[in-house]
């Protein structure tokens, strides 16, 4: 399990569960994963290579207005990330 304190943006980070429910959290700035019984161990399983640059008015939405839909898709290796 990732144990480093902070992670940074373009990671999105799983948390399987066991002392909280399982999350998935995208870092759109420093953060750290934690709960009410304390921080928490997730695992870095995908890095956003696009649209870096809406990951900040993103998570303000979320925070904000709730819940929005996304779309994950994979790169094909050597060939650029394409954002909508």
């Amino acid at each position: 399990m990732k144990t480093t304190p902070a992670s940074p943006a373009r990671e999105m980070l799983l948390y399987p569960g066991g002392i909280s429910e399982m999350e998935m959290i995208l870092a759109y700035g420093s953060v750290r994963f934690a709960s009410k019984v304390g921080q928490l161990a997730g695992n870095h399983f995908l890095t956003i290579t696009g649209g870096l640059d809406r990951l900040y008015r993103l998570g303000r939405k979320c925070l904000y207005e709730g819940a929005q839909p996304i779309t994950i898709a994979l790169a094909e290796p050597g060939e650029p990330a394409q954002c909508p």
